[in-house]
Parts: structure tokens; C-alpha cells; sequence
């Protein structure tokens, strides 16, 4: 006998064409509210309704999120759902016309508003819990998604130490969308203090432990990943005690609650001239033009670019004046080493006979004729010589340095002659 073949449930079907976690919870949640609103009991049944009479429903239902003040592109959002159940179960839909009721109405748009840094320092100053203040200190300072922390979850494993007592995070791991983010060292002050409170309260950390969790009384036990509700429901409650001024633009906010943080992290990149514009996007987690897809750089060269940015990114007013002082001082102590250098080779340019040290030079070539003549003026001329060293002393360095191995190969050569 044959075998009987087993038929996929419509809803199966729908389900098997989401594959991130996160997307699935939105894309049910919005079914179920196009599902009570026309009473639908058995999706089977409503797939093998009139494509026409399914179009209809399409169209009222579109009304009806109008009347409530409901944004186009929201409404999209809502029948995205709906039209992808009936896409896997091969029903037709005249997409081209909802479209069109759907063209953006050229309104203000509403979550388009960064946090200022003043209003994120009273959302810490409002809460003593340590998983709300590394919440916050986690957004202010990846610029993250809301999914980043759950889809898939952020454990351990993905965290990183690095330089300046920073923390590198990788969002979005073992997937094509993965990136680098990194927690400033305040960010990184305050999440080791609220991991270090979850194993005094008796959990157990490893690699898989997930970086926030949903409760605090885990008894000994791995603490259950916290969820994008419990997220948004603390986001909300720190918003409200600290009273940050939102206006509200139709059914939302002009501050989304997280996606605030986010624009505030991209401002802060794009409006510092010394961070590089494709680095930032990439922290950013943007994939635009052929960079987008062919530039990979790697955690320590997207990591060179956020140092840049700590100051602005730094929440609390006193740590962000520290920060600022301790890098000046970084500045300072490697341009006086940098000047040691000249001096020293100073020293042995006037000890050499110059004749020889020319010997060494290819007259032929232009280029270094002219860096040669720039170095003789510069000897000459200290003020030029500090000028020059602040204009770019990457630069000087490495000439530095192939100067002395000249140097050096030139002595050894005129001890073997002796």
C-alpha cells in the first residue's frame, strides 16, 4: 500500500518560512490580532476562501488600522504576516494594489529622536537595580537592536576583553548579519559588577551563562535568557521615573524607547570626523554599497575606531572628564618619547661625518631628496621639527626608524672596514 501523506497545516507552513526567533514572535503576535479581528478559527479553511473575497478583508482591514491612527508603514508591518501565510499557501493577493493605499503619506515620522546624554545620566541616577543600569550603559553604548540580546542570545562566550578596559561583544554570532560592538569603560564597570552580583546570589556563570537574564533568584542554577518583553517593560519603567520629555506623534514617540539610544550612537559617529565612515557603519550593523559586503575589517580595526568615540559616547559627566585626561596624557607621553627619538638621532647625525650619511642617500631619486632636505631643515629648525611631528607623527615615526636601521647598517659596515 501507498503511503498516506502526512498534508502541512497552513500555519506550519507559515511558520516554516521564519527563521529568526525574534521575527517569529512579531510575525504570530500580528496574525493573531489580523485573526481576532475577522474571527478566523482555522487558517486551512481561510486559505481556500475566494482569493477576491481575501483581498476585501486585506482592504478593510487596511481601513481600519487608518481610523486608528495607524502610520502606513506600520500597516505594512501588520499585513506582512498575513500576506506571507498566504504566500506559503499559494494564494494569490493583488499586492500591487495595497501598495498603492499604502504610499507613504509624507508626515513627520515619529522614533526618529536621539537620547540626549543628560537624559540617559537621570535614567541611571532613577534605578538601583544592576541589570537596569547595564541595560542602559549597554545601549547608550553599542547603539544595539532591540533583538541583539535575544536573537540569537548574548552569552559569555561572545564577550571579549579589550585595551582601555573596554569590553568587545559579539552581536549576532555564527550568522551572515554578525558584528563587533564594544561597552565603554563605564559600560564595562557596570556589567561586571551586575555579573558578579549573579554568582553571589548563587548562579552559576560559564560561557553559555546569557549576558542578562530574566530573574535574579536563579538558586545555583543558569539564569533563563531575558526576553525582549521584560526588556522593553524595564526600558519603559526607567523612562517613566526619570521623567525624560517624550512628544508623541500619532500612535508613537518621537524617542523610541531603545531604537533612542541607537540614534544617538550613530549621531555621535557620523559627527566625529576622525572616526572612519565605513567602520562606523559597520558598527552600526549597515550593510550600504559594495563596503557594505566587501569590507570586513577586523575587531581590532573597528575597535581603533570606537576608541575615538568613548568621550562622547561616556554617560557620566566626571568618568567622561577622567577619560579625556588620561587620553591627553596617553598623547603627551607618546609624543615626548617621539621627540626623544629625534634628539637621540639628532645626536648621531652630528657625531657622522655628513658626507658619508650622504653617500647612503639615492640622489636619483626625487622623493627622498626632498625628505631629505625637509629633515635637514627640520634639524636646523626645532620649532619645524615639533610642527612637523604634530602634523603627522605616524609618519615621522616610521622614518625615524628607517633612518637609525640605516644608521646602525651603516657603523657596522665602517667597523668591518676598520
Amino acid at each position: 500500500m501507498p503511503k498516506t501523506i502526512q498534508k502541512i497545516s497552513a500555519y506550519d507552513k507559515f511558520l516554516s518560512a521564519i527563521h529568526s526567533p525574534m521575527t517569529k514572535v512579531e510575525y504570530v503576535r500580528k496574525l493573531d490580532n489580523y485573526a481576532k479581528y475577522f474571527n478566523i478559527k482555522s487558517w486551512d479553511k481561510y486559505v481556500k476562501r475566494n482569493s477576491d473575497a481575501i483581498h476585501e478583508e486585506l482592504e478593510v482591514y487596511i481601513a481600519e488600522l487608518k481610523k486608528r491612527g495607524v502610520r502606513n508603514h506600520s500597516i505594512k508591518n501588520a499585513l506582512n504576516p498575513v500576506l506571507l501565510l498566504l504566500k506559503m499557501n499559494r494564494v494569490a493577493t493583488h499586492d500591487k494594489i495595497l501598495k498603492t493605499q499604502l504610499r507613504r503619506d509624507g508626515k513627520t515620522t515619529a522614533g526618529h529622536e536621539p537620547y540626549k546624554t543628560e537624559e540617559i545620566q537621570l535614567m541611571l541616577d532613577v534605578t538601583k537595580e544592576l541589570r537596569s543600569k547595564a541595560l542602559v550603559h549597554f545601549w547608550a553604548s553599542t547603539g544595539c537592536r532591540p533583538a541583539s540580546v535575544i536573537d540569537p542570545v548574548l552569552r559569555l562566550k561572545h564577550l571579549v576583553e579589550m585595551p582601555h578596559d573596554c569590553t568587545a561583544m559579539k552581536i549576532y554570532d555564527e550568522s551572515d548579519q554578525g558584528y563587533w560592538a564594544f561597552l565603554t569603560p563605564e559600560a564595562t564597570k557596570i556589567l561586571r559588577h551586575y555579573l558578579q552580583s549573579r554568582k553571589i546570589n548563587g548562579e552559576k556563570l560559564d560561557d553559555e551563562s546569557p549576558v542578562f537574564i530574566n530573574s535574579h533568584d536563579s538558586h545555583g542554577t543558569r539564569g533563563e535568557p531575558i526576553t525582549i518583553r521584560s526588556v522593553r517593560e524595564i526600558m519603559y519603567r526607567i523612562i517613566r521615573k526619570a521623567g525624560v520629555q517624550r512628544i508623541k506623534i500619532g500612535p508613537r514617540y518621537d524617542k523610541a524607547a531603545i531604537y533612542a539610544f541607537r540614534h544617538r550612537f550613530n549621531k555621535i559617529l557620523k559627527i566625529n570626523n576622525s572616526v572612519n565612515s565605513n567602520i562606523a557603519e559597520k558598527l552600526m550593523a549597515h550593510k550600504k554599497g559594495l563596503d557594505g559586503v566587501y569590507l570586513n575589517p577586523t575587531r581590532e580595526e573597528c575597535f581603533a575606531e570606537f576608541v575615538k568615540a568613548i568621550p562622547e559616547l561616556t554617560i557620566n559627566r566626571q568618568a567622561k572628564l577622567q577619560l579625556e585626561n588620561e587620553l591627553q596624557q596617553e598623547k603627551i607621553i607618546e609624543t615626548e618619547a617621539l621627540r626623544k627619538q629625534v634628539r637621540d638621532l639628532e645626536s648621531r647625525i652630528d657625531e657622522m661625518d655628513k658626507e658619508k650619511i650622504e653617500s647612503l642617500i639615492d640622489v636619483k631619486s626625487e622623493k627622498f631628496k626632498s625628505l631629505e632636505d625637509k629633515v635637514a631643515e627640520l634639524v636646523k629648525n626645532h620649532e619645524h621639527l615639533s610642527a612637523f611631528i604634530a602634523h603627522d607623527p605616524e609618519y615621522y615615526k616610521r622614518f625615524i626608524l628607517d633612518e637609525k636601521k640605516r644608521l646602525d647598517e651603516k657603523e657596522k659596515s665602517d667597523n668591518k672596514q676598520n
